[in-house]
């Protein structure tokens, strides 16, 4: 009896033994490990909405940098990355190593459902590989962690409807715009791959999204189409304009094309510029009455041509920009006649300055005015203008900025009110640090004034519910989420009060649109 008892005591001792063996980290396992440094994580404080993050963490150095980093959150190990692998190494200071990590919705929706820690989580990271969880054991592996670093994790309050990819058909979409109409259709143009080059497509919806029309090769043509734009009078007249390249002559011209039977026909293309003038970056917008006007920008500013008949006929006028570099056209028919452009420019210096004109008899008269609104740099790309319902001004646009090999992107945002008056610059950057590349959406209603902005792993929500003067806690997008696959986004307000959103989400070889909408 002895003896059994012995020898069952001898066997949970070398049981006990093995677990203790399973939980320590080998020493040759640890052997040439670091003690990470946090110097930073972005974001530091984020909303989520059905829809997963990017986390990045700056090291201080590389020079003393692990072959690879695990990232836990409070005491949950999220995942390891590797050199070598897209998200590690990356930022443009050489001395500091940048790493990230997807924190995906399934995991987001598990740590939040434990109320103990509130909104707030620590971050750690450590070249202890993910073969041995460390997870409570910080303390004993201290020399091989990095010291916590607070992330303040909510859950947003916006409802997403449920993302669906429009057209399965077509893989290479880009350059998307959305309109809505008074009676409540959706329109959509964009750019799609066709024997090599892009082509402006066309397709549009009666149902809010559910369904959609045959889509179109609007532009039907060998050329390289780009720069697409898209209007409609609410009547079943739509409008369309984009640049196009024939690689063979110099300079780009400017195309548009009409349909006055909702769609089902087209009118061939008509080029609007003439022989050996370069022309780029067409807007439309169309009056409440019908009349169609089409600015696009040339060498020497910028052209209006004006259709008082769908674009049977024209009339032009052009506006001259003395400046060293000027923006897109910025265009806008508002109701009872008023028609407005805009157009940025700068000198030399980065002193931004707007030249607005402005027509109350549909586009027959112009006054002009200039407005010095601040200091933004010059190389302005993807300006947005959108009205409130107050008559007040919303101007979004990105900028970039080359030293070196390293070139940074900015958006930023220009607000003026009722009273005429201009607020100041606003880098939307600064209020969603985990925004990268160049160009947002933007939408404006009496409620709110949403932006949205592009981050590595999912699309962003600024919504302004002052006008514009303060901007809360981004706000991940459902249906968004996946490393580097998301963008191109544009947003229109409906007659029922939603936003629609499309995007596309790309792989490798290939881009779709998606469509959702919120409230």
């Amino acid at each position: 009896m002895k003896k059994c008892l012995l020898w069952v005591y001898l066997c949970l001792v070398m049981i006990a033994g093995c677990a203790c063996s399973r939980d320590r980290v080998p020493d040759h396992v640890l052997e040439g490990l670091h003690k990470p440094v946090i110097h930073s994580i972005t974001p530091t404080t984020i909303r989520v909405s059905g829809a997963g993050f990017y986390l990045s963490v700056i090291l201080p150095s590389r020079a003393d940098a692990d072959a690879q980093y695990v990232l836990y959150i409070n005491d949950r190990q999220v995942g390891q990355i590797n050199r070598g692998d897209p998200q590690y190494g990356g930022g443009g200071n050489f001395d500091s190593l940048q790493v990230g990590w997807m924190v995906p919705k399934e995991w987001l929706d598990q740590l939040l459902a434990q109320p103990a820690n509130g909104s707030l989580f620590s971050v750690r990271v450590t070249g202890i590989s993910e073969n041995y969880d460390i997870s409570g054991d910080f303390e004993k592996y201290r020399d091989y962690v990095s010291e916590p670093v607070t992330l303040e994790i909510e859950k947003g309050e916006t409802q997403f409807s449920e993302v669906r990819q429009l057209f399965p058909e077509w893989t290479h979409s880009r350059g998307q715009v959305i309109r809505c109409d008074p009676q409540g259709n959706i329109f959509l143009a964009w750019l799609e791959r066709l024997n090599g080059v892009d082509q402006a497509f066309f397709s549009f919806s009666s149902d809010e999204g559910e369904t959609w029309s045959q889509v179109l090769n609007i532009s039907r043509s060998g050329d390289w189409v780009d720069e697409v734009d898209l209007a409609s009078d609410g009547a079943g007249h739509f409008f369309m304009a984009w640049m196009a390249d024939d690689s063979y002559t110099p300079g780009s011209d400017i195309y548009f094309c009409r349909s006055l039977d909702n769609g089902a026909s087209w009118y061939l293309p008509e080029r609007m510029n003439a022989n050996g003038e370069t022309a780029r970056e067409p807007a439309l917008a169309v009056s409440e009455r019908g009349d169609v006007y089409l600015a696009w920008k040339q060498d020497s500013g910028v052209r209006l041509a004006v259709s008082a008949n769908l674009g049977n006929s024209w009339k032009t006028k052009d506006f001259v920009v003395s400046a060293h570099y000027f923006w897109p056209p910025l265009l806008s028919a508002r109701p009872g006649g008023q028609v407005v452009l805009f157009n940025g420019k700068n000198q030399m210096s980065n002193d931004l300055v707007f030249d607005l004109h402005s027509s109350l008899d549909y586009g027959n008269t112009w006054q002009k005015e200039e407005f010095a609104v601040g200091n933004a740099f010059w190389d302005a790309t993807h300006p947005l203008l959108r009205f409130g319902p107050g008559n007040q001004v919303n101007i979004s646009w990105a900028a970039a900025t080359t030293m070196g090999r390293i070139t940074s992107h900015s958006n930023h945002f220009l607000r003026r009110d009722s009273s005429g008056a201009w607020a100041a610059i606003q880098n939307l950057d600064d209020f969603c640090p985990a925004a990268v590349g160049a160009g947002v959406a933007l939408a404006v209603s009496g409620a709110s004034v949403d932006v949205m902005m592009t981050g590595r792993g999912c699309l962003f929500l600024l919504r302004s519910t002052d006008e514009g003067r303060n901007w809360p806690v981004p706000e991940t997008v459902s249906g968004t989420e996946g490393y580097n696959v998301s963008g191109f986004q544009d947003m229109a307000l409906h007659p029922s009060g939603k936003t629609f959103l499309v995007f596309y989400r790309k792989t490798a070889e290939e881009s779709s649109l998606y469509l959702t909408s919120f409230e």
